[in-house]
């Protein structure tokens, strides 16, 4: 068994979480990061109409809110756009019309690099592009047909 945090109560995340820092050091996840979610939980549990809904755990680089793979009712979020995320209001959980999930099984915070692995059909696991990016590239798109049709 692994001991995930450390004297500071700061858990070990690269062990636990199924991320890691690349050689330029970006930090990325492969799967849902399980401490930070188990951290946030802790700190921010949701409840009333979103009750069991992942809490947030971080913000898109297009300024869009990050959130674990549970969605209301603590069921696994499904019918995410391309870019993984859903566009919906949920006035209860936050003030934004579009929001980011992590999906697939988190791990048991024990097994290294983590056990379960969410299965291939959760894949990407993290959201796969940005929203706004991709909205602007097809307005381009539609822009450039138009032109030159």
């Amino acid at each position: 068994m692994l001991n995930i945090h450390s004297d500071l109560g700061i858990c070990v995340v690269s062990a636990t979480s199924s991320g890691h820092s690349q050689r330029t050091g970006d930090y990325h996840y492969h799967f849902p990061p399980s401490c930070l979610l188990a951290q946030a939980v802790a700190r921010t549990p949701t409840s009333g109409n979103v009750a069991g809904h992942s809490p947030q755990i971080g913000w898109s680089f297009d300024g869009f809110p990050v959130y674990g793979p549970l969605y209301i009712g603590g069921q696994k979020v499904t019918g995410t756009d391309t870019c993984g995320g859903k566009q919906e209001e949920l006035a209860a959980l936050d003030g934004f019309k579009y929001r980011y999930y992590f999906t697939g099984d988190t791990s048991n915070l024990y097994a290294l690099p983590g056990h379960p692995k969410p299965s291939s059909a959760d894949y990407p696991y993290a959201f796969k592009c940005l929203k706004v990016q991709m909205e602007s590239e097809r307005a381009r798109a539609g822009r450039e047909a138009r032109m030159s049709g």
